[in-house]
This record gives C-alpha cells, sequence and structure tokens, in this order.
C-alpha cells in the first residue's frame, strides 16, 4: 500500500521561519511515515535562509 500524498502550504513560516507553527509542521513532516509530503511555502523575502530542511 502507497502512502496518501499531501499538499502542505505554509506562508512566512515553515521551513524558513523557526517557532510553533515551524516546529508543528516540521514533526508532521518528519515523523507520519505513511504522508508523502509536497511542501509550497509562500515567502515576502526571496533572500531569507531556509531553517529545516
Amino acid at each position: 500500500m502507497s502512502n496518501i500524498k499531501v499538499l502542505l502550504t505554509t506562508e512566512g513560516t515553515y521551513p524558513f521561519h523557526q517557532g510553533g507553527v515551524s516546529t508543528w509542521c516540521d514533526i508532521l513532516v518528519k515523523e507520519l511515515k505513511s504522508v508523502d509530503y509536497v511542501l509550497y511555502a509562500i515567502l515576502m523575502d526571496p533572500f531569507v535562509t531556509q531553517k529545516f530542511t
């Protein structure tokens, strides 16, 4: 059986900023092994550095 695929959309948070929402998203992405996530991050600043891998 294959994993379900989920589009995870964030705005101004994960994976570029640390904090509550980003921590929650990181736990979801790393710990739910039965889900394949596709991340779509929306940012205002194109030069911000990624905090999570």
